[in-house]
């Protein structure tokens, strides 16, 4: 099941291996707190928040009921 909330997420920036936090971050604060953590861990590496903004999911089968609601309708 997909996340209906929006969330955050912390990782490396540049074209280096990826170092990403592993947590959804539940807001943009804590977010940027386990940013400048990482900073600290890792001097002179910058590290960006980044928000989730959508999520795409394709559907295998889609049932659609073709009864009315009140009846038959002939």
């Amino acid at each position: 099941m997909l996340h209906a909330d929006p969330y955050w997420l912390v990782m490396r920036a540049g074209r280096e291996p990826a170092l990403a936090s592993t947590a959804h971050h539940t807001t943009p604060g804590a977010a940027s707190t386990e940013a400048e953590r990482l900073a600290k861990a890792y001097p002179g590496v910058p590290f960006v928040v980044l928000e989730t903004v959508s999520a795409h999911r394709a559907v295998d089968m889609e049932v659609v009921n073709l009864r009315p609601e009140h009846g038959v309708p002939f």
